[in-house]
């Protein structure tokens, strides 16, 4: 019993932040370093910082020899475009930056930027294959866009509220990963004109039908890795809305497409490891784990409601 209140109320700590929580979004810098000592700046800020209080604040710092004529060029005389590169702003708006880098020789360096590496050394040292850089980088932000996208693990969860055995599992998380796995490819090299708030609602939106579904008496398990295959394509498209906003390296879109998905399935991995561990500790009782169980799928699906109609709300206010 001590084992099961544990368990719940780590979880609903859980749930409880993720209600206030929103999609996980970077932002890109993109630097051209030329023979001249210019550089031509990129930044693009997330969507879910734009327009906030502090977006205006989070902007890229050049090395401190160089001269920042723009938002666009930088001057860095004959030294070149080395030194150190951080950011402002950080703190007020703690998202990842992921840094593109190309000198004029086609050295290029890829790196992230977030609040616990708050900077990053420019230097010809710094500089390593373009394939294993991009690659490496965009590894450690698929693993971070599964553990800042809360709504991605509340559905993992839903998934597992399901009950059954461990196949059962593994068939429906298997499921959801291929389906959100094909919509991220197909999406990001051949990408369909799909409005980003609308999917960022169904995200939520499969939220509460997989709740409910974990709610409804009877067998619930036969189809579960129908729908769980249909919404991992959901899933898979607000993927691709965030690659879409962050750009991929135009040199190794593939080798970045598929680390990116890699760091996304690894993530995923562990956090299903993680629940089962929990609900394996929570309650050895029948009676007591489904207990347990129907009142995790309560919370999730009245937490995903509330999150559903302020996504669309959202929505509707800054469309009228």
């Amino acid at each position: 019993m001590r084992a099961a209140g544990a368990v719940l109320a780590v979880l609903l700590w859980l749930l409880s932040t993720a209600a206030h929580a929103h999609e996980f979004r970077p932002a890109s810098l993109s630097l051209r370093a030329h023979a001249d000592g210019e550089v031509a700046v990129r930044f693009v800020a997330p969507a879910v910082t734009a327009g906030g209080p502090t977006s205006a604040a989070l902007r890229p710092r050049a090395p401190a020899h160089c001269q920042e004529l723009s938002p666009t060029r930088w001057s860095c005389g004959e030294a070149g475009l080395v030194g150190t590169l951080s950011f402002e702003g950080l703190v007020s708006n703690p998202v990842d930056v992921i840094v593109d880098l190309r000198w004029p020789d086609g050295a290029e360096l890829h790196a992230r930027i977030g609040p616990d590496r708050p900077q990053v050394e420019l230097g010809r040292g710094a500089a390593v294959d373009g394939r294993l850089s991009a690659g490496l980088s965009y590894l450690a932000l698929g693993a971070e866009h599964v553990r800042g996208g809360l709504d991605h693990l509340l559905f993992l969860l839903a998934l597992l509220l399901l009950g059954g055995r461990p196949r059962e599992h593994l068939r429906t998380i298997t499921a959801f990963t291929v389906g959100h796995s094909l919509a991220l490819l197909v999406q990001t090299l051949w990408p369909l004109a799909v409005p980003g708030p609308w999917v960022e609602a169904c995200i939520t939106a499969s939220i509460v039908v997989a709740a409910a579904e974990a709610l409804r008496p009877g067998p619930r398990r036969a189809a579960a890795w129908r729908w769980a295959l249909a919404f991992g394509v959901v899933h898979g498209l607000g993927f691709a809305g965030a690659l879409a906003e962050l750009g991929l390296p135009p040199d190794h879109r593939f080798v970045a497409l598929l680390a990116f998905n890699l760091g996304v399935e690894g993530a995923q991995l562990v956090a299903v490891l993680g629940l089962v561990v929990l609900a394996s500790l929570g309650a050895r009782q029948p009676e007591l784990r489904e207990s347990l169980r129907r009142g995790l799928a309560f919370a999730v699906g009245a937490i995903a409601t509330a999150w559903t109609l302020e996504r669309v709300v959202d929505f509707w206010s800054t469309t009228t």
